[in-house]
């Protein structure tokens, strides 16, 4: 594997990129205040601009990292954030990752979750060398099975986890896919 850390990528209709500091206000707006939007997340809603600006600065500290991937996930129609797509759980000696993305209310059922995500798959394999990446869903958010199976990655198993933050704690489902 070569680590090379969060790159700009394209889609035919998104761009993905690092975050910047000006992305804290769409952040906030289109996908942070929203209680539904971050349900599945487990981190509680922004409750102003300003706590936003201060969550993405934190993330942003990672971008000197080589194995660090987080993707602000941009409409290139509007040139507004819309919402992420990131890496973690990295394992070196298994060449795997989990991915995980999240998609503002407003731009769902629109087909953005799975372009981004085949396009961060993409990368994982064919630039970085990954040999898996997996991820999970709740049990009840079931658009997000459809954009990962969309994306080639196979239904693996459905288990209950006891999460340390409550409201996390539930039936999920796991996902993986495998490059050679």
């Amino acid at each position: 594997m070569q680590q090379k850390g969060t790159q700009r990528l394209e889609t035919k209709r998104l761009i993905l990129r690092r975050y910047e500091p000006q992305d804290a206000e769409t952040m906030y707006h289109n996908w942070a205040a929203d209680e539904e939007n971050i349900r599945f997340f487990g981190f509680a809603s922004h409750k102003s601009a300003a706590e936003s600006e201060h969550q993405l600065a934190l993330q942003m500290e990672g971008y000197g990292r080589q194995d660090y991937y987080l993707w602000c996930i941009e409409s290139k129609a509007d040139a507004e954030a819309i919402g992420y797509i990131y890496l973690n759980a990295i394992d070196e000696a298994e060449q795997s990752a989990a991915v995980h993305y999240l998609i503002g209310k407003a731009y769902w059922q629109r087909g953005f979750a799975a372009e981004a995500l085949a396009c961060v798959l993409d990368f994982c394999f064919d630039a970085v060398g990954f040999r898996k990446i997996h991820s999970h869903h709740r049990a009840d958010n079931v658009a997000s099975g459809r954009v990962m199976e969309k994306c080639g990655m196979r239904f693996v198993k459905k288990e209950y986890l006891e999460k340390s933050v409550p409201q996390l704690s539930g039936e999920y489902c796991f996902y993986e896919i495998s490059h050679q």
